[in-house]
């Protein structure tokens, strides 16, 4: 297996190749390119492209998987909590309490997330969010479309930095170092420390040697601010290969010890763990078409919506001004039937007459009865229909 990662700067571009063995991740090779500074992004990422092809020609890299890094003042950071019931809904509640955060519409937006940690004896949990403008994500999109092999992410250059320290380290955490490193990037000796004993010969290529790492190994963070239906899935041949070399270097070793019923016991216990993890595999694909289906669906629902001119970003920007500070919603369903709306207030009863009162909505009621959690906050589910828009009950 092997991958490239490119770190984009604006006066230089820096190329790390890196392959992985069974117990490491080795720096195979390395470049590092000057860009000229008056010339504008994307006359900068046009030689950046055919700079690429320069190095993967140079090193006689057949293939390997991309990911990509941008400066970190192109993007912005947060640290945010949210009560831990919000978890299994957490992108669609950011999506709505967007606005709260960033001064930016979500509609021109792209972002992702990363849990840095869970209290559930406080009922919180902290992440990290980073958003990046449309617009300045635009060119870097533009060319991981032509790269060879296309492009797997595209992240913060702070973020694969993090990556490259906590791999050094051998850590699955680097603490409350995470956010100073997000925060200033440092390169001093307090982190370059030890670097050099995984083959790293310079600071210059921590971020890209980070970026790489995506493709070989579990990293700290896994940060894609690619948009969800562009995102390329790395390559799972180089994997499977390495399963099928492992595989036959343990059935080479079985051969040469051993009594022949202990073979054939391995063998059987082997070939089930790899069948049922295959199995788990082959489920996780089939959720990700299942998933994709429903996105699809839900595109074409919302395009059909945009030609019968209902104003879906409006309503939003109606329910996160009616909704009180102190109550949020997790779950958002807009169908034929309407809105339904799923969350949690200190005092739900108080929501229907705030919603009734708006011109956007009316019939609001109850759809379940109202549910008092630990933290003291009452949970409710809403339904309601839009003024003026055709729904199935009086079509």
């Amino acid at each position: 297996m092997n991958s490239i990662g490119i770190e984009i700067k604006s006066d230089s571009v820096v190329m790390a190749y890196l392959k992985t063995s069974l117990r490491s991740v080795k720096l195979i090779s390395h470049a590092v390119y000057s860009l000229e500074k008056d010339k504008t992004l994307k006359e900068k990422l046009g030689v950046v492209r055919a700079l690429f092809t320069d190095f993967i020609e140079e090193h006689r890299i057949p293939s390997a998987t991309v990911f990509i890094g941008i400066p970190s003042e192109s993007v912005m950071f947060r640290d945010i909590e949210f009560p831990l019931a919000v978890k299994e809904n957490l992108r669609s509640t950011l999506k709505y309490e967007m606005e709260k955060y960033i001064p930016l519409s979500p509609e021109d937006i792209c972002f992702d997330y990363q849990i840095l940690s869970e209290n559930k004896e406080k009922n919180r949990l902290k992440l990290l969010l980073i958003v990046v403008k449309k617009t300045v994500l635009a060119p870097y999109l533009d060319i991981s479309a032509v790269l060879k092999g296309g492009v797997c992410s595209i992240e913060p250059r702070s973020t694969a930095l993090a990556n490259c320290l906590g791999y050094a380290k051998g850590k699955s955490d680097l603490g409350s170092d995470i956010l100073n490193i997000l925060k200033t990037e440092p390169d001093g000796e307090r982190y370059s420390m030890g670097l050099s004993k995984i083959g790293i010969p310079s600071r210059e290529l921590f971020p890209a040697f980070g970026l790489g790492l995506r493709g070989l190994r579990k990293t700290l963070l896994d940060i894609n601010l690619v948009p969800e239906e562009l995102r390329k899935k790395p390559g799972q041949a180089g994997r499977y290969l390495m399963l099928a070399l492992l595989t036959l270097t343990l059935l080479s070793g079985i051969a040469w010890g051993g009594s022949h019923i202990l073979k054939q016991r391995l063998i059987v216990k082997e070939l089930d763990a790899e069948m049922n993890r295959l199995k788990s595999e082959i489920i996780n694909i089939d959720r990700m078409q299942e998933s994709a289906k429903a996105l699809e669906e839900r595109l074409d629902y919302l395009t059909k919506l945009r030609n019968e001119r209902v104003p879906v970003p409006e309503i939003l920007k109606e329910l996160t001004q009616i909704v009180p500070e102190k109550a949020w919603i997790r779950d958002f369903t807009f169908s034929k039937k309407g809105i339904e709306i799923d969350g949690y207030a200190d005092a739900a009863s108080e929501l229907i007459p705030a919603l009734e009162s708006s011109p956007f909505f009316n019939d609001v009621v109850f759809l379940s009865t109202i549910t008092k959690e630990q933290d003291g906050k009452e949970h409710f589910r809403i339904g309601m229909k839009i003024e003026g828009m055709k729904t199935e009950d009086n079509e």
